[in-house]
This record gives structure tokens, C-alpha cells and sequence, in this order.
């Protein structure tokens, strides 16, 4: 006996959305996996169906999302890797103690690595998205002085936010600013006592940045940030879709938002993930010599010469 296709597709359907709307308050459903970015245009689209177009926030992870880095140096496997040195607190081939040091790092190396389209047609999905009368923008856990590089790199791809949405958050252009000053004394658009304790977010926040469509976080919780920054621009929203190659921070925006009138989809792109499992497991030796090299930058900037940029 076959099953009618179209029937079990409305189903399964039916399904996802019982399972999301009875989750207990406080859990969020896994983000839905995809290899495409074109499911972000489809989901943009039915969001947009539900809530009306120019409601419809679409925001994007850049690194192992949009763009990829040439090299290792300065990739997001990199950087996880790096990350994970520092939480264990292994010292052989990590470049910083902490992870505010891994991000002056990070931002070092990125503002010379040379970067490349994850997917050749996610400017012409990007412009469809934008033609569709949808917000777009960026989100990524660079730190504020990286976001110039990842402007630059994405223009070369020719990915823009610069549509209808360019006055969203445009209080914010330019230099880096505190996201908030106390959240002891401010109110951070809703966020509850027990949400700013379970997001992490510090008394002392670390600058972030606002620049040509792009919310540099600065390894902050990426969905307390947007709603904080959005303040009374939360109005013009009623549904987010968010795509980014690390679940959790689609999880972050779920969370953030649940309990709001915004509904958000988050996705989980996964066309990078045999690239990034290699890494793991891949022979480092060659890449820490490079680090070591790179930290020769500080007296003499220049990574060519020192064969950090293949």
C-alpha cells in the first residue's frame, strides 16, 4: 500500500506545529534542518503568508552559513575549535587564555582572511527574499571590529541588506555601542530577571555593532541582543526566520522571542557539516605553526609575508 504523498506532507505538517505549540514554556523545538538556503526563501514565504511580507524578518548567520573562509585560519571550525581549547583548558595550539582574547584574535585574522560563497545562488535567494517585501539582515557572533571585514566580504559576493528595511536599527550605524548599560536598572524590551540569568547576559555587556545590515554580537546571545536592539522597532515584526549553521543559536532566537507575538522559525544549515566533521580530525600541526607565525603580526603587520593567506 502507497501513501499518498500530498496527505502524509500535511501530516507531517500538522504534526510539527502540535509538537511546537505544546512545548512547556521555556523549551523551544529543535531548528528545522536543511541543506539549501533556499528553504530560507520558502519559509520566508509562508511566514510571510501567516503574518503578511514586510512583517517578516529574514536573518542570516554569515560564517559556514553565507560565506566560508578560503583557509582553515579564521574559520568557524576554527574558531569552535579554539573555543572548545579554552573551555577544556588545553594549551597545545590555542591562541588565547580567554574567550575575549580568542576574539581580538579572531577579529585580527579575519580582517585579511579571504572568504567565498557557501552557495553560487544565495544572492539571486537573497534578492528574491528582498523582492518579496521581507526584512533582511545579518546576525553573526563576530566581535564589533569584525563586522567591517564581513561587510566587505559579502559585498564581493554581492549580498547586501540594503532594501526596503535600511532604516531598521539605523540609531545604531556606525561605532560600536554597549547593547545595554545595566540590566539591573534597564528594561531589556520584556526580557524577564530569570531570562537574562538563563541567556548569560552580563552586568557589563560587551560592545556590539550595527554596519550596512549586520548585528555583530560579539559571541552574546544572539536572540537577547536583537530583541534588546530592536527596543520599540520590535513593533514593525511579527515573524523571524532565522538560518544559521550552529542549532543552538537558532535555539537562542526561539527562546528569546517565545512568549512575544513573533513567531520565529529557525533552521539548521547543514551543507557544510562534512567539511566541518573533517576538520575535527584533521592533523593540526601545519595550522599551528601558522598561528604561531601570526602572532609575529603584532610587530610586523603583514600576513603575506608570513604565509598566513594561501
Amino acid at each position: 500500500m502507497k501513501i499518498n504523498q500530498t496527505v502524509l506532507g500535511r501530516a507531517l505538517k500538522v504534526f510539527a506545529f502540535i509538537n511546537v505549540s505544546l512545548l512547556p514554556l521555556g523549551l523551544v523545538a529543535n531548528p528545522v534542518e536543511i541543506s539549501d538556503i533556499a528553504e530560507v526563501e520558502r519559509a520566508a514565504n509562508e511566514l510571510g503568508d501567516e503574518v503578511g511580507r514586510d512583517k517578516v524578518l529574514v536573518a542570516f548567520d554569515i560564517d559556514d552559513t553565507l560565506l566560508q573562509n578560503v583557509g582553515d585560519l579564521g574559520s568557524q571550525s576554527w574558531f569552535s575549535w579554539q573555543a572548545e581549547l579554552i573551555q577544556k583548558g588545553e594549551s597545545k595550539g590555542r591562541v588565547a587564555d580567554s574567550f575575549a582574547g580568542l576574539l581580538e584574535v579572531d577579529q585580527l585574522v579575519k580582517s585579511f582572511a579571504r572568504m567565498k560563497l557557501v552557495q553560487d545562488d544565495s544572492p539571486e535567494i537573497m534578492q528574491r527574499i528582498q523582492s518579496r517585501g521581507h526584512l533582511t539582515m545579518a546576525i553573526t557572533s563576530r566581535g564589533s571590529m569584525s563586522v567591517v571585514p564581513a561587510a566587505r566580504e559579502l559585498l564581493k559576493s554581492r549580498i547586501t541588506f540594503a532594501n526596503k528595511q535600511a532604516g531598521l536599527l539605523k540609531r545604531f550605524q556606525g561605532e560600536p555601542f554597549l547593547p545595554y548599560k545595566s540590566y539591573e536598572t534597564q528594561n531589556l524590551n520584556g526580557l524577564t530577571e530569570e531570562q537574562t540569568q538563563k541567556f548569560k547576559l552580563k552586568k557589563e555587556p560587551t560592545p556590539i555593532a550595527w554596519t550596512m545590515g549586520i548585528l555583530a554580537t560579539a559571541g552574546q546571545h544572539k536572540g537577547a541582543i536583537l530583541r534588546i536592539v530592536l527596543g520599540s522597532e520590535i513593533s514593525k515584526i511579527r515573524g523571524i526566520v532565522y538560518v544559521d549553521d550552529v542549532p543552538k543559536y537558532g535555539m537562542q532566537l526561539e527562546e528569546a522571542f517565545q512568549g512575544t507575538a513573533i513567531k520565529v522559525r529557525s533552521l539548521h544549515y547543514r551543507r557544510l557539516e562534512a567539511k566541518a566533521l573533517a576538520f575535527k580530525s584533521s592533523d593540526k600541526s601545519e595550522l599551528i605553526q601558522r598561528q604561531n607565525r601570526l602572532l609575529q603580526l603584532v610587530e610586523r603587520p603583514n600576513p603575506w609575508e608570513f604565509g598566513l593567506i594561501k
